[in-house]
């Protein structure tokens, strides 16, 4: 029987794409295998137990790839540990150089608006991460993933770029013709905005009280303004120098099944070995925060109070309290946390609205307009919970000290609640509905 040539070509289609599908699949990976320079150390999984990506370690250098299988345009996520060693902001200091200062820099900005590409970055407490796609296909993929690897380890920006993009000295004229010198530049100015909001100084003051003076998770990523006036070029090369190498960074990339992931594969080896052909693998990239110093918290219960500008003096302000860093959860227990602790403290149906917001069901007015808690993902897992816009005259010791003994007791009620209670179920069923 002859059939038309249109069903013929659909019948082929769907022939070869059943054939790229078998010879494409995920599935036959195990840990401890090798395609081409990695080698595999765990298998991604989606809800139907089907494999849809993997953990890779690039032998030669050590760097960290998670390839996923997901249709959609190719992107990357690339992440570099970059634990702060002072309050300077070194670690946001170089995100803002990298991608766009220097020829190598600006050789990526340009390569990616003619590559119909886009990018972001942002830095995090102990990690920097940029990241990309484009929707122009794989070879501009790759293309692109070296331009941006090759900027991160060598970069070109010149002293007088870090000063411009940090802080320096100009001068303004003000409307009546005088001149004023005034400080600015890119990081500077950033911070200095961030720190003139309640919530900077608050969560600077309570890192150090969480982890201590000198700790990396104490420090300013982002930059401490009075630190950043101390910047000088030659810590911002020594912390590149330090910290940005293939063995203490990785990536995430997504590819579509239009990108064969052997192949894909094979092209991150290439390009890893020619960014870095020296690269040596040293400890696990990915294990970076286990690896950092333990805490020197204050003393439990220690209250302090900090201050934000505001031509009001009685302006609302922040109340957060913190539990420290100590806990080793599984991701069920660390879930479970997580759940109890948004039954107690967010939104409108958390216990502590109840106690402290609600206006017929409170027990104490603060001035409040609502509750927070979230379990922090640092290292020992600290518990924060606050309340915003308090009113300026709560903010005493005393006050402080009796709103904590009040958050406490209603945590000891709830643990107390007998099993079976009507209560324990409804708390129970609210976790539930989160989840």
């Amino acid at each position: 029987m002859r059939l038309p040539s249109r069903v013929t070509a659909m019948c082929v289609a769907g022939l070869l794409a059943g054939s790229v599908t078998a010879q494409d699949d995920l599935g036959g990976l195990a840990p401890g295998s090798r395609i081409a320079d990695f080698t595999v150390e765990a298998r991604y999984l989606n809800e139907a137990g089907k494999v849809i990506g993997a953990r890779f370690r690039h032998v030669p250098s050590g760097f960290v790839l998670d390839l996923l299988r997901i249709e959609s345009v190719p992107q990357a996520f690339m992440w570099v540990n970059t634990p702060p060693p002072s309050d300077q902001g070194e670690p946001h200091t170089l995100e803002h150089l990298l991608l766009g200062k220097g020829t190598r820099g600006r050789y990526v900005a340009s390569l990616e608006d003619m590559s119909l590409g886009y990018s972001s970055a942002f830095t995090e407490q102990t990690r920097t991460c940029y990241h990309f796609y484009t929707v122009a296909g794989g070879e501009v993929f790759f293309r692109l993933f070296e331009a941006k690897l090759d900027a991160l380890l060598h970069p070109n920006f010149t002293d007088e770029e870090i000063r411009r993009e940090v802080r320096n000295m100009g001068v303004r004229q003000t409307p009546d013709g005088g001149l004023w010198l005034e400080e600015k530049g890119t990081v500077y100015n950033e911070m200095v905005s961030s720190f003139e909001r309640p919530w900077g100084n608050l969560y600077f003051k309570l890192g150090r009280l969480l982890f201590g003076e000198k700790h990396p998770l104490a420090y300013s990523a982002g930059g401490y303004p009075p630190a950043i006036r101390t910047m000088q070029p030659e810590d911002i090369r020594r912390f590149q120098a330090a910290y940005y190498h293939l063995n203490n960074m990785g990536a995430v990339v997504s590819i579509g099944r239009e990108i064969p992931w052997r192949d894909c594969l094979r092209r991150l080896s290439e390009i890893l070995k020619r960014v870095e052909p020296e690269a040596q693998p040293g400890d696990h990239p990915a294990d970076a925060d286990l690896r950092l110093p333990p805490p020197q918290p204050a003393a439990p219960g220690t209250l302090a109070v900090t201050h934000f500008p505001h031509p009001n003096e009685n302006e609302p302000g922040l109340l957060v309290y913190a539990w420290p860093a100590v806990r080793e959860l599984d991701n069920r227990e660390r879930y479970l946390l997580e759940l109890f602790i948004a039954n107690l403290a967010s939104g409108q149906t958390s216990n502590l609205y109840r106690l402290f917001i609600d206006s017929e069901r409170r027990i104490i007015d603060i001035g409040a307009s609502s509750v927070f808690a979230w379990v922090d993902s640092d290292p020992g897992l600290p518990v924060y919970l606050g309340f915003s816009d308090v009113r300026a005259d709560v903010i005493t010791e005393a006050m402080i000290d009796s709103i904590r003994t009040i958050v406490l007791k209603e945590i000891e009620r709830l643990a107390a609640l007998p099993d079976g209670s009507e209560e324990l179920q409804a708390f129970t069923e609210r976790m539930r509905n989160r989840a």
